[in-house]
């Protein structure tokens, strides 16, 4: 039997390998060397398993829960349906078991699972089951039906790259070259025709969505979910005490309550659940953490969370765990219409919500920013006449939406500027806060304090964006004032231009100098061009002349082409295009000759028209003999008196 020598030690025990590698001995360091004693271990002792850390046990959806959410949500007989958004599953239920069964089933797959809010209107396609689209798109062709009532055609065109080899033979040379070979295929796919707003029969419940305010794609934690609950229960107490009594879920991450209705499908009805919503949010929201009341789920078509279920939204964590959605209460009271207003008469006065910035709108134009105040402390930054220049822009531009500046900050870097986000409208909580900041190379930057456009940047507002990139050929903020006066200068140079044409002869128009230009005439205006292209004025002066009167260089180019010309752009500067020498193009031209044309007159016209030839050299007399025979041309008479005669059209 194996021995190990044990001390005692002040800390602790360490293990440590005995020279005999079959065996582990275990030694104790004593203050007492001489002291020491041997003892012998226990074969039979088994090593101490390590302690494992415990899993928290995921919650399971329940059946009896889901059963009891429907029977409350619908009626016997009404026709439901249920999605799954992550990997689409959906599928139309009119019985109740079945439709909690298919619930329960999915649900373990780890999907959150949604049903539709209100009743749908009768279709094609209730089956009672759950599909996905591909299963649909296949089940369906094997029995031989159209896809159409229940799926909708998707076209699409997606480019597909490829690239050839191509040898090419120069001379006694051969030459691999790579050739872009990419085309454009159309995909034709069928999608799933889903729920819409048209294809509700009725409302029939109202919900309120009071949201955690959790970070996207994540589960909420229990601070966050805490102040979510503060909140259902004083929206619950302001309804209580109007006579209004709502079914209450835990939504998992948040909480819902439903307000049962009996509305039409219309409209005015959409516009009156929506202001409710907002009135409520305006009036709870900002009081209770980050807990608000989602007001973008006042569609008839809305869908909300099977109650029963569990919530898979984000990972399962110690401080962000999936949770067990539930019903709290199921007891509840029809209201009428008028209930449903005074609910809004109720808190319509606390509705000060803005509007989003119209992006249509123009805004002034702010050249002169020099002499403009700026209501800032002096600093290093606003030295700088970038910075001085944007910012008057910014103020004025925020003036001018009547968009409030909440606060002004200074740094050593950048000037930030706090107002609403032009976005509010879209945010589903009342923070509408924004910064816009300017940079010490005047360049300005957007960020917004909302979860949906914090990652947007700067393309969250179309207008500073525009800012940045306003070297383009059109500002995109101009007054109705400068747009007049420019349109005043153009009106004058067409009408100068007009006069002289009249004064040289150049035109029938009428003596009355009251009519002397229409601008928004077109013939006109091409007049004047044609009229400067026969002056033989410069290629420059005339395309620059023609864009200041509204003239498009496609335009520029149909007219000097009508007048026998061919012009285009070369490094930047207009200048007259010579044909291509080639055989193909002489032929081209040779097809508006006559019938019978000298050889000697044939070579000087197709001079004049920019080939350059002559009839000395083999080389071009083989090329207009490749000419004529594609035009038709055959020659008859003597070397020195020959002509031109076509034979074949």
């Amino acid at each position: 039997m194996s021995t190990i020598a044990v001390a005692k030690t002040r800390k602790a025990t360490r293990a440590i390998h005995h020279p005999d590698k079959s065996l582990w001995r275990t030694a104790i360091v004593i203050d007492e060397p001489e002291s020491t004693a041997t003892v012998a271990p226990d074969s039979t002792a088994t090593p101490k398993p390590k302690l494992k850390r415990k899993r928290r046990r995921r919650p399971k959806p329940d059946c009896d829960d889901i059963h009891r959410f429907l029977r409350v949500l619908c009626k016997e007989g009404d026709i439901v349906e249920v999605r799954a958004l992550n990997n689409l599953r959906f599928g139309f239920f009119d019985n109740l078991d079945m439709c909690a069964k298919a619930i329960h089933e999915l649900n373990k797959k780890q999907k959150t699972v949604y049903v539709t809010l209100n009743p749908v209107k009768g279709r094609e396609g209730v089956d009672n089951r759950i599909w996905s689209q591909t299963e649909l798109e296949r089940e369906l062709k094997a029995r031989g039906q159209n896809l159409e009532p229940r799926m909708n055609k998707v076209v699409t065109t997606k480019r597909i790259k490829k690239t050839d080899f191509v040898t090419y033979v120069i001379g006694k040379k051969r030459e691999t070259r790579e050739v872009d070979s990419s085309f454009d295929k159309t995909i034709e796919r069928y999608k799933a025709c889903l729920t819409q707003n048209e294809d509700i029969v009725a409302r029939r419940w109202i919900m309120i969505d009071v949201d955690a305010g959790q970070p996207t794609n994540t589960n909420s934690s229990d601070k966050e979910k805490a102040d979510a609950r503060e909140m259902l229960q004083a929206v619950d107490a302001y309804l209580q005490s109007l006579g209004i009594k709502a079914v209450l879920t835990d939504s998992g991450n948040g909480y819902h309550a439903y307000i049962r209705v009996d509305l039409r499908n219309d409209e005015e009805a959409t516009t009156l659940v929506s202001s409710v919503l907002k009135s409520l949010a305006k009036q709870f929201d900002g009081k209770f953490g980050t807990a608000h009341i989602d007001v973008a789920v006042s569609n008839s078509g809305r869908i909300t969370k099977a109650t029963g279920t569990v919530v898979f939204k984000g990972s399962d964590t110690d401080e962000r765990p999936v949770r067990l959605s539930r019903v709290l209460r199921e007891e509840h009271s029809l209201i009428s219409r008028e209930q449903l207003e005074l609910l809004y008469s109720e808190t319509q006065e606390t509705q000060t919500r803005t509007q989003t910035v119209p992006e249509t709108r123009r805004c002034p134009e702010t050249r002169d920013v020099n002499n403009l105040p700026l209501d800032l402390d002096s600093n290093k930054v606003l030295d700088v006449p970038e910075v001085k220049r944007s910012l008057a822009w910014l103020k004025q531009y925020l003036a001018y939406y009547d968009m409030t500046v909440k606060s002004q900050t200074v740094t050593d870097s950048s000037v930030q500027v706090q107002c609403r986000c032009p976005n509010a409208k879209e945010h589903t909580t009342g923070i509408d806060d924004a910064q816009v900041y300017v940079n010490v190379t005047g360049s300005l930057g957007f960020n917004c304090f909302h979860a949906s456009c914090r990652a947007k940047g700067l393309t969250g507002w179309k207008g500073l964006k525009d800012f940045n990139n306003r070297t383009s050929n059109k500002p995109p903020f101009r007054s109705g004032a400068s747009e007049a006066s420019e349109q005043s200068e153009r009106d004058k140079l067409a009408c100068a231009l007009y006069e002289q044409m009249k004064a040289e002869g150049q035109t029938d128009a009428p003596s009355n100098s009251d009519d002397c230009f229409v601008y928004d005439k077109k013939d006109r205006k091409n007049e004047i061009v044609r009229w400067m292209l026969d002056q033989a004025q410069p290629l420059d002066k005339v395309a620059k002349t023609a864009k200041s009167i509204g003239v498009s260089k496609k335009a520029l180019r149909q007219i000097a082409k009508e007048l026998g010309r061919d012009i285009g752009q070369v490094d930047g500067q207009w200048v007259d295009v010579k044909p291509k020498q080639s055989a193909k193009a002489i032929a081209k031209w040779m097809a508006s000759l006559p019938c019978s044309v000298p050889a000697k007159v044939g070579y000087e016209l197709l001079r004049q028209a920019g080939f350059e030839l002559d009839e000395n050299d083999s080389t071009n007399r083989w090329k207009v003999a490749r000419a004529r025979k594609l035009a038709g041309f055959e020659v008859e008479g003597s070397a020195n008196d020959s002509v031109w005669v076509k034979t074949r059209k």
